[in-house]
């Protein structure tokens, strides 16, 4: 069963990374590709970090696992929510449309 779990984690990247690899070119193209990639991958790298330290602290805490994982939902809101908002809705303003 992990195996199966690992092989589709895999795919999915392999999927999702081209399309967003040609979003970051195509964003990047004023303040210089390899400034932006380097941006991005600085935010990621902190976020996976940031992340990881706030469960442990919460965990450490409230000593409860419970807890410490739900706060990840609060990053999985503020993530996922403005894409779920009607176009017109939104503050910002798809770069790829025209």
């Amino acid at each position: 069963m992990a195996a199966v779990l690992m092989i589709l984690e895999r795919m999915g990247k392999a999927i999702r990374n081209p399309a967003r690899d040609t979003m970051l070119s195509h964003a990047t193209s004023a303040v210089g590709h390899g400034k932006g990639f380097g941006i991005h991958e600085a935010l990621d790298q902190i976020g996976a970090v940031t992340g990881s330290l706030i469960v442990d602290a919460v965990y450490h805490f409230s000593g409860s696992y419970r807890k410490s994982f739900s706060g990840n939902y609060c990053y999985f809101y503020f993530d996922c929510c403005p894409h779920g908002l009607p176009r017109h809705q939104r503050h910002d303003k798809c770069l790829l449309s025209t």
